[in-house]
């Protein structure tokens, strides 16, 4: 009868620490959440940024579910507060990897997979001791950092992903590879340099990625399709017709204004404003009155 209690209660507890509100539509992080939660679940809402400080009234968080959202932007503070272990953030438009610097002792496990980064950089993930587990699957990634700065990484996912097979990855055919469980990798992922393009990851060796990277990423990626620009040419204001904004063509000057327009353009201006008043006389252009005479303007 006591274990029976007591594995009622541990049921209770476990079902309090955990808050799940997926599917509900909601646009933000909720600021009503118990501050015993553990597991928050916020999968499949309408999420478009978390904000400095969103979750720091909930001290016991470890893990966090904010898969499938719209979330383009994670302030820089956004965890702070928390005790996070686990981060889910795949399938939304992430282009720049999470500030997790206020979590960097205890976050273990970080999913990131189907987002929009184009790179990783050391000083993103420096300091992240604990981290032991990175899943970078389906993003754009051209640039990946030497991963020996994370001491904990045992289990890497980048599928999907095609790379630099350059010095900068030394470590995931060294020291990582030696230590990590699993290291997930396209069969030929190498982008750069040219002889590696075809080859097979687990052929490939040390030496032959022990080779300086590109500084920039489209000396090897092929640059997109831009059309020439168009080059127009500006009329100076002073031969350009008032009503067609081009240059002038049989100029003609109007003496009750001065101005100048095309022969054409001032005879079918002059013609509509006669048609649109009945019993009215033909007007200027511009003055809105009867014309003294228009004549050639030689100037020009």
């Amino acid at each position: 009868m006591i274990l029976c209690l007591i594995a009622v209660s541990c049921c209770l507890l476990a079902v309090e620490a955990t808050v799940d509100l997926k599917n509900l539509s909601l646009l933000e992080i909720p600021q009503n959440i118990s501050s015993d939660t553990k597991q928050l679940i916020l999968v499949s809402n309408n999420i478009s940024i978390v904000r400095n400080d969103a979750l720091g009234y909930l001290p016991f968080l470890a893990r966090l579910e904010l898969g499938r959202n719209r979330i383009s932007a994670i302030e820089d503070h956004a965890f702070r507060g928390t005790n996070l272990k686990m981060l889910q953030v795949q399938y939304n438009k992430l282009k720049w990897f999470p500030n997790l610097a206020d979590v960097k002792h205890t976050i273990r496990l970080v999913y990131i997979e189907g987002n929009q980064l184009k790179f990783l950089r050391a000083e993103q993930i420096e300091g992240l001791d604990a981290l032991e587990k990175l899943v970078l699957n389906r993003n754009k990634i051209y640039s990946l950092p030497d991963f020996s700065v994370l001491p904990a990484l045992k289990w890497v996912e980048m599928y999907k992903i095609d790379m630099q097979c350059c010095n900068k990855i030394l470590s995931l055919k060294s020291d990582l590879r030696l230590n990590a469980s699993i290291l997930g990798i396209n069969p030929k992922p190498c982008t750069y340099p040219q002889d590696l393009v075809r080859l097979n990851w687990w052929n490939i060796t040390k030496t032959q990625i022990d080779t300086p990277c590109p500084e920039k990423w489209f000396f090897f990626w092929p640059r997109p399709f831009l059309p020439k620009p168009v080059k127009r040419e500006i009329t100076p204001e002073e031969f350009q017709c008032p009503i067609c904004r081009k240059m002038l063509k049989e100029a003609a000057i109007i003496r009750c204004c001065g101005y100048s327009f095309c022969d054409e353009c001032i005879r079918d201006a002059l013609h509509c404003l006669t048609s649109r008043r009945r019993n009215s006389t033909t007007e200027c252009y511009t003055m809105r009155r009867p014309p003294r005479f228009r004549a050639p303007h030689l100037a020009v």
